[in-house]
């Protein structure tokens, strides 16, 4: 909201918008942690074993998420040394608008994995199958939609220089499909 606010009144800046999305990352963890210790049964008492099992894990895993999230970003990164920044500035938007079709996909993954480890056997291929199918299902039709509202969504909104990442778009949303199968 904040970001709209200040691009309707010609004021949006990365520093601007990174001062918002920060601002955002505090007041949510204040809000959590208000609700944490005055809604439940507050913090409790620290666990210094739980802490370092927790710390060792995710030593241990942190390496692996910040090669993935590299990976994800690995296209931008190639197209700001091979191009100009007005190239990867109209990429860039069409990455963006096409990385909401793995929304779906991520947050199922993760609230599914818990239930398929648990189950095992035939019981979670069956709930993966289920899983797959449907969230293939949704994002092949917000994918359609997208398709659709390419033009909208890139020259409409963000204005007529942006015009050439409707084709960016469009060809980054068919990817969308194996990102399903991936997740």
């Amino acid at each position: 909201a904040v970001n709209v606010v200040l691009a309707l009144l010609g004021e949006m800046t990365v520093s601007t918008a990174f001062g918002a999305w920060l601002a955002g990352q505090i007041v949510g963890t204040l809000v959590l942690a208000w609700y944490v210790v005055r809604r439940w049964s507050g913090l409790g008492r620290p666990d210094l074993a739980l802490a370092r099992r927790t710390a060792a894990f995710g030593a241990k895993t942190h390496g692996g998420r910040l090669m993935l999230q590299g990976n994800y970003r690995l296209d931008q990164w190639l197209l700001g040394v091979l191009s100009t920044p007005a190239e990867l500035g109209v990429y860039s938007v069409a990455v963006a608008w096409s990385s909401t079709l793995q929304f779906l996909p991520s947050a199922l993954s993760l609230a599914q994995r818990p239930d398929l480890v648990r189950g095992g056997g035939t019981d979670a291929v069956e709930r993966a199958s289920v899983g797959f199918r449907v969230t293939l299902g949704i994002t092949l039709a917000a994918s359609l939609v997208m398709l659709v509202l390419a033009p909208f969504l890139v020259v409409t909104l963000l204005g007529s220089e942006f015009e050439d990442g409707v084709l960016d778009l469009r060809i980054l949303v068919l990817g969308s499909l194996g990102a399903v199968a991936m997740k």
